[in-house]
C-alpha cells in the first residue's frame, strides 16, 4: 500500500516568509498548509494530520515556544517533529527550542538546499517511527494471541484426553466418542490458529511468495468447502456454491484458498445451527466478483469497519461459543491487498452478512 502524501504545516505571521518556504518545498511535492498565527495553527493540528511543522518564534499573541508547548499537549500530535525557523540566533533561544520539544532549529535567512535536506530527514525519521510504533502494536497483538488464544485450546485437549484415559465403565466409554468429537474440533481449531499465526509471521517478514496464475474459481471454492465441511456439519450448516462455469481469475492459488477458507470459516462461526452460507462467483464490468453470504447473527457498522484492522480487531464468541483471534481476517486483507482486490462488508445485526471481493486488476 502506498503511504499518504507528506503534509507540512508552516506557521508564520508574515505571509512573505510563508511564500518563500512554500516555494522551496513545493519542488519536492509536499502538501503545504499554512497558518498566520498560533491559535489558527493549533485548530488545524486538532483536526488534520501533519508529518512536520515549521514554526516561527516571533509572533504576536502567542509566540512559537508557547505554540510548541500546546502542540505537545495534543495526544495525536505529540510526536510530530517541530522545526523552528527564526531570525533569533542566540544560544539561549536555540537551547530553549530543543528543551521544549523541537527537533531542529534553522536560523533565517536560511539556505534552500539545507532546508530541503533537513525537512526530508525529519519527515523520513517520523514516518519510520510511526511504522515502528505500528509494528510494536502488531507484535503486542501477536503475543497476546499466543499467550491467551492458543493456550486455552490445549487445556481443553489435555482435559479431554485425561477423561478418556480414566474411563472405566461401558457408559463412560460410550461418552468418550462424544469427547473424541470435541477433541477433534478443538484440535482442528488450534491447528487453524497455528497455521494463521505462522502464515502471518512469514507475511510480516516478506517471506510469503506471490505467484499469480490463471485459477479455476469453481475448483478453489469446491476445495475450500471440502476443508470446511466438517466444521459446517457440526452445526448442520449448508454450504452452497454458485460459480459461473469455467470462470477463471488471475491469482496466487494458495493465497486465494487462504482468503476463502478464512472468510467461510468466520461465516460458519457466526451462523446459527441449520443456517446457510452461499458463495457466488461471477464476472461484472471486467471484474471477477466473489460473494460470501450468510444468514448468521450479523454485526454493527462499527464492528464491520474494524474487521480487517489488527489494532482494533476484537474477538467475539461464535453462536456455539467458538473462540477466535481475528487474525485470519487480517491475513485475508493483506492477501487481498497483494492482489489489488477490493473488499466490501454489508451486514445487519440479526440478519446476516455479505462480504464481496472484487478482483479488478491483474496483480503484478
Amino acid at each position: 500500500m502506498n503511504e499518504p502524501n507528506i503534509s507540512i504545516l508552516i506557521v508564520d505571521d508574515v505571509p512573505q516568509n510563508i511564500q518563500v518556504v512554500a516555494n522551496i518545498l513545493k519542488t519536492s511535492r509536499y502538501d503545504i498548509n499554512f497558518a498566520l498565527d498560533g491559535r489558527t495553527a493549533l485548530e488545524y493540528i486538532q483536526t488534520n494530520r501533519y508529518d512536520l511543522i515549521l514554526l516561527d518564534i516571533m509572533m504576536p499573541e502567542m509566540n512559537g515556544f508557547d505554540v510548541c508547548k500546546k502542540i505537545k499537549e495534543i495526544p495525536h500530535a505529540q510526536n510530530i517533529p517541530i522545526v523552528f525557523l527564526s531570525a533569533l540566533n542566540e544560544i539561549q533561544n536555540i537551547s530553549k527550542g530543543f528543551e521544549i520539544g523541537g527537533v531542529d532549529y534553522i536560523t533565517k535567512p536560511f539556505n534552500a538546499t539545507e532546508l530541503l535536506v533537513r525537512v526530508k530527514n525529519h519527515v523520513e525519521l517520523y514516518r519510520q517511527r510511526e511504522r515502528l510504533d505500528e509494528l510494536n502494536r502488531m507484535k503486542d497483538k501477536f503475543f497476546s494471541i499466543i499467550a491467551h488464544d492458543l493456550k486455552n485450546p490445549f487445556y481443553s485437549i489435555l482435559g479431554v484426553i485425561d477423561l478418556i484415559r480414566h474411563a472405566d465403565s461401558e457408559e463412560e466409554k460410550t461418552k468418550n466418542m462424544e469427547l473424541l468429537d470435541l477433541l477433534h474440533d478443538t484440535a482442528s481449531n488450534s491447528y487453524n490458529l497455528l497455521e494463521n499465526l505462522l502464515l502471518w509471521s512469514r507475511s510480516q517478514l516478506g517471506k510469503v511468495s506471490f505467484n499469480p496464475v490463471p485459477v479455476n474459481l469453481e475448483n478453489v471454492i469446491s476445495e475450500s468447502f471440502g476443508i470446511m465441511n466438517l466444521m459446517a456439519k457440526s452445526k448442520n450448516i449448508t454450504l452452497v456454491s454458485n460459480c459461473f462455469p469455467g470462470l477463471e481469475i488471475v491469482a496466487d492459488e494458495n493465497m486465494l484458498k487462504t482468503i476463502l477458507r478464512n472468510i467461510v470459516s468466520n461465516a460458519i462461526k457466526f451462523t446459527r445451527h441449520a443456517g446457510t452460507i452461499v458463495v457466488n462467483a461471477f464476472e461484472q464490468n471486467s471484474a471477477k466478483i466473489i460473494e460470501i453470504i450468510d444468514d448468521g447473527v450479523g454485526m454493527s457498522e462499527k464492528v464491520a469497519k474494524s474487521l480487517f484492522k489488527l489494532g482494533s480487531t476484537q474477538s467475539h464468541p461464535g453462536t456455539d461459543g467458538e473462540t477466535g483471534t481475528g487474525l485470519g481476517l487480517i491475513i485475508t486483507k493483506e492477501f487481498l491487498d497483494r492482489h489489488q482486490a477490493k473488499i466490501e462488508v454489508e451486514s445487519k445485526v440479526g440478519e446476516g452478512t455479505k462480504i464481496s471481493l472484487a478482483f479488478v486488476n491483474t496483480p503484478e
